[in-house]
C-alpha cells in the first residue's frame, strides 16, 4: 500500500482542483464596458488634423479647429510669412450676426456652412442658416451676399475622408515630377542623384538610427525645392501572444505586438525641408551637405 501513496496523493490533488471554481477570462459587465469603449474615447482628441482652403493668391489658407463641446474656430495661415492667427474676431461676428438676423450667436460655436476670403482680405464671404452674408473685417458690418459658395463637410465627412485626405498628386515620392532627380537614403541620411549624370550628393549629415530621413519625400511641381520627413524612434514596448491552434499547423504559433502604454516614448515624425542653398534645378547650386532645417509648424 505504501508504494501507491504517491499515486493516490496525485489523483487527490486532481479531484480538488476539479471543484475549485473556474475564473472565466471574463465577466458579462467587462465585455459590455469593452464595446462602449469606442463612446468613452470618442470626440477626446482636438487640433489633430489640418484640413487647407487655400485662397486665390496661394499664399494664404485658412482651416477649421473642432473644439470641445462642439465649438470650433477658424484658423488663417500665411504660408510665406510663416503666420498663424484667427481667420477673423469670432466675437464680433457673432454680435453683427446677432444683430442682423435678431438670434442669438456664440463666437464660440459660429454655424458657418461655407467660408472664403476676398483676396485682398478685406470681405469675408460666409453662409449661415440659409443665407450668405458678405462682412467687411474692419467694421464687421453685415450684408447680403449673392456670392455662390461651396459649403463645408461636415465632422463625419471629414472624419471619413481622413484616411484618404492627401490628394494624389501630394503621395510621397522619391523622383522628381520632371524625372531628373532621385532622393534615396544612406546610413539614414537623404541623398539626392541626377539621373543622367549619376552624380550624387548627401543632403544631411545629422540622421542616426533613432532620428533618421526617410524616403517620404513631397516634390514641389517645378521640381525644384522638396520636403522629406524624419521619424525619432519611439518606446519599444512587446507583448506576446499565443496561438493555441493555428488552423494551419499542429504546433501553437507565437505572435509579437508592439503595444503601448500610457507614458511610453512615441514615435515623432516631422516634416523637414531643404535649406536656400539646395535648389534642385540647377546642379551647380546644389551645396554638398547642405542643412536639413525642420519645418516650423502649430496648429
Amino acid at each position: 500500500m505504501p508504494r501507491y501513496r504517491p499515486l493516490l496523493a496525485v489523483i487527490a490533488l486532481c479531484l480538488t482542483a476539479t471543484m475549485l471554481p473556474l475564473h472565466a477570462q471574463g465577466t458579462v459587465a467587462d465585455y459590455e464596458r469593452s464595446k462602449k469603449l469606442y463612446r468613452l474615447t470618442q470626440n477626446k482628441v482636438f487640433k489633430d488634423r489640418v484640413n487647407p482652403h487655400w485662397l486665390k493668391d496661394n499664399r494664404r489658407f485658412w482651416y477649421r479647429n473642432d473644439l470641445p463641446g462642439a465649438a470650433c474656430e477658424f484658423i488663417l495661415v500665411d504660408a510665406i510669412k510663416g503666420e498663424r492667427r484667427l481667420a477673423f474676431d469670432h466675437a464680433r461676428l457673432a454680435a453683427a450676426l446677432t444683430k442682423a438676423t435678431g438670434e442669438a450667436h456664440r463666437g464660440t460655436h459660429l454655424a458657418i456652412a461655407a467660408l472664403d476670403f476676398s483676396s485682398d482680405g478685406r470681405w469675408l464671404h460666409f453662409r449661415a442658416g440659409e443665407k450668405n452674408w458678405k462682412c467687411e473685417l474692419q467694421s464687421y458690418s453685415l450684408t447680403k451676399d449673392e456670392t455662390p459658395l461651396a459649403p463645408l463637410p461636415s465632422p463625419e465627412k471629414r472624419e471619413r475622408e481622413r484616411p484618404s485626405r492627401r490628394r494624389s498628386a501630394e503621395r510621397p515620392r522619391a523622383s522628381s515630377p520632371d524625372g531628373k532627380w532621385t532622393v534615396s537614403v544612406k546610413d539614414h541620411n537623404l541623398y539626392l542623384r541626377e539621373r543622367d549624370s549619376g552624380i550624387e550628393f548627401a543632403l544631411s549629415k545629422d540622421g542616426n538610427a533613432d532620428d533618421a530621413y526617410t524616403d517620404r519625400v513631397y516634390w514641389a511641381p517645378d521640381s525644384k525645392k522638396l520636403v522629406a520627413m524624419r521619424t525619432k524612434k519611439g518606446q519599444e514596448h512587446k507583448v506576446y501572444l499565443v496561438e493555441s491552434s493555428p488552423r494551419d499547423q499542429l504546433q501553437p504559433k507565437l505572435h509579437t505586438l508592439e503595444y503601448l502604454k500610457p507614458g511610453d516614448r512615441i514615435a515623432i515624425t516631422k516634416g523637414v525641408t531643404a535649406g536656400e542653398a539646395v535648389i534642385v534645378g540647377n546642379l551647380q547650386k546644389i551645396a554638398p551637405g547642405a542643412t536639413i532645417l525642420p519645418m516650423a509648424g502649430q496648429r
